[in-house]
């Protein structure tokens, strides 16, 4: 069967999002400006912080980066993640002080969720009591954000969570530090692509150049997140090129990851980021497709290079992220995920052209 015969392939997934209100009028309804946030974060004495399961650099570095920033005012400040945190990310010495979260701990009065568009991209929503009679705070950069805090602190337009982390921190009058500058630079280069991707703007390069300014560690980002390669993340690749399937005439590159290699690699969460892009980097590629399988179903990570919004893609499987990237979980058996994802990135192909 082709992989371009759409009159055989379920509609089961694709199906066009709705939104009850315009995206401005969402935005300027529940979005809490960034001196109220600031403001209100300057009053509190303890807060726990969040980040999304399986974080990456933004991730890991807008927690460091809060935690730092918020001690600086005197305010303690712990963070949580359901995941443990790569090692690769152990240069950042808040990263090692990450507590693995399972319910039983007790949280502090403000809880603040960073690099999330809701609450089960941390897995919160698996712990309301957790959450009962705490505030949250939600600083982050999604599109399709569902403003779930009582502050909401959302910039789309962002490249990467960190240019957010930092205004929050520049409005607070917070120390930014060596340490901190490391951490906000860490995820302004993991998520813009090295500097690369559509999306980063002039801010971006002068947030970049006030951190150079501050002292951040720019050899430390260099050396442990890409020019350091574990064997699990070199075996993934040898993986990858002989696995990689293409449809659409070569206008979707995608592979799937069983449970078998993942579980023979050991491989962490960063040794799968950049897989994804490796496809998207093959010419002639418009979407690029990883999938892997996991015990709570199968994660897709999707990547467009030019003209494909995967955000919208992403969203028929309850997923979201960005114009050019984005992601989603599937609770479906391997086989069955992979048909209907490509039966959807075709959609998306024939509806763009």
């Amino acid at each position: 069967m082709s992989l371009c015969s759409t009159e055989r392939r379920s509609r089961r997934f694709c199906k066009k999002s709705k939104t009850t209100l315009p995206k401005a009028l969402r935005k300027k309804a529940m979005n809490s400006d960034l001196k109220a946030t600031a403001e209100f974060l300057k009053t509190c004495t303890r807060v726990s912080i969040f980040s999304h399961v399986n974080p990456d650099g933004d991730a890991i570095g807008s927690s460091c980066a809060l935690a730092k920033g918020l001690a600086s005012l005197g305010v303690k400040a712990d963070i949580y993640n359901v995941s443990p945190i790569p090692k690769a990310y152990y240069f950042l010495p808040k990263a090692k002080e990450t507590k693995l979260f399972s319910g039983t701990e007790e949280l502090a009065p403000v809880i603040i969720v960073a690099d999330c568009a809701n609450l089960k991209r941390a897995e919160l929503d698996k712990y309301p009591e957790s959450l009962a009679g705490k505030i949250v705070v939600e600083i982050d950069h999604h599109v399709g954000n569902e403003y779930f805090g009582k502050y909401n602190y959302v910039e789309s337009e962002s490249i990467a969570n960190c240019e957010n982390v930092y205004r929050i921190l520049s409005a607070m009058g917070a120390e930014i530090d060596a340490e901190t500058a490391t951490a906000l630079y860490l995820g302004l280069s993991t998520d813009s692509g090295s500097f690369r991707f559509d999306a980063v703007t002039a801010e971006t390069h002068r947030i970049a150049a006030e951190l150079l300014e501050k002292g951040a560690r720019t050899d430390l980002v260099r050396m442990n997140i890409y020019e350091s390669v574990s064997k699990a993340k070199l075996t993934l690749q040898k993986y990858l090129f002989a696995h990689l399937n293409f449809a659409c005439a070569g206008k979707i590159a995608w592979c799937a990851l069983n449970a078998d290699i993942l579980a023979e690699t050991q491989a962490e969460s960063n040794d799968i980021d950049g897989l994804v892009d490796i496809l998207k980097n093959i010419e002639g590629v418009e979407i690029a497709i990883l999938l892997r399988e996991r015990a709570d179903g199968v994660k897709i990570s999707f990547r467009s290079k030019e003209w494909v919004n995967v955000n919208e893609l992403a969203q028929n499987f309850g997923g979201g992220g960005h114009v050019r990237a984005a992601g989603a979980t599937i609770n479906e058996p391997l086989i069955k995920a992979t048909e209907a994802v490509l039966a959807c990135a075709e959609q998306s192909l024939g509806e763009k052209r």
